[in-house]
């Protein structure tokens, strides 16, 4: 990261500047009884959740100028030798493939939670193809799904950014598995999956349970920070084993071709 910051790379350059701007307006507007009071999603904390999305837009551009400042890692298939661009006809459709097979997996529910588990294709997508179809195909799934499917709390005026808290761990999952793990023997995959999946898990965790004091208030901190943690306990297993499984499988046949 700190090379990205000598290097003056305007990606990685606006993403930090949006992340310490929204992140002050976030802690500011928790100290503002006009903002921070009332109940869940009232409309001060609907503004302070615009805030705290800010901050993770601007998490999401960090990562991505990390992502893109590796040219192997855009288009895995294609030779180093050849042009790369970053939206071709083909990443296009990898991000609509990618946006309707989370449509598909958010009917897929668990009862106990009423969660669904769509995050699967979107985190299938950031490790097989990469970064983009990761995090714009979790963009457009959420926003669709949300809206056909339903199930959710988020208020409607907050769908068009709500995506970032599970987009953004989409990306850094990304990195992870093009920088530790494609590529490396079979028998060293297992732990860095693990690893891996603790990490993202620890990451979107931190970023779950920071948004309640402003989008759900103090008094249900402790509530809404259990429910999260034993949600995501019982749902990761499942996703990370439909993503991973997936990947592994695609990817042996990609290499025998």
């Amino acid at each position: 990261m700190l090379e990205l910051f000598s290097r003056k790379k305007p990606t990685f350059i606006i993403g930090l500047i949006i992340a310490v701007v929204f992140g002050l307006l976030y802690l500011v507007g928790l100290a503002m009884p006009n903002l921070n009071s009332g109940p869940p999603y009232a409309p001060g904390r609907i503004v302070l959740g615009y805030f705290y999305y800010g901050l993770l837009a601007g998490l999401t551009l960090i990562m991505w100028s990390y992502f893109s400042s590796h040219v192997e890692w855009l288009y895995p298939w294609q030779k180093p030798s050849e042009k790369v661009e970053v939206f071709t006809s083909r990443r296009i459709i990898n991000i609509a493939v990618t946006g309707v097979a989370t449509i598909v997996f958010a009917f897929i529910k668990i009862p106990i939670l009423g969660w669904s588990i769509r995050t699967s294709a979107p985190l299938f997508a950031a490790m097989y193809w990469g970064f983009p179809e990761g995090v714009l195909g979790t963009a457009i799934g959420y926003i669709l799904s949300t809206l056909i499917v339903g199930g959710y709390e988020t208020p409607l005026v907050l769908i068009p950014v709500s995506w970032l808290l599970d987009g953004s761990m989409i990306g850094l999952v990304s990195i992870f598995y093009f920088k530790w793990i494609r590529g490396r023997p079979a028998k060293t995959r297992s732990w860095r999956y693990a690893l891996m999946v603790l990490t993202g898990f620890a990451y979107w965790y931190v970023v779950a349970v920071c948004e309640i004091p402003g989008l759900i208030g103090y008094a249900l901190f402790p509530t809404y920070a259990f429910l999260y943690f034993l949600g995501g306990i019982i749902l990761t297993p499942i996703i990370v084993a439909i993503a991973i499984g997936g990947v592994e499988a695609l990817s042996k046949t990609r290499t025998r071709r």
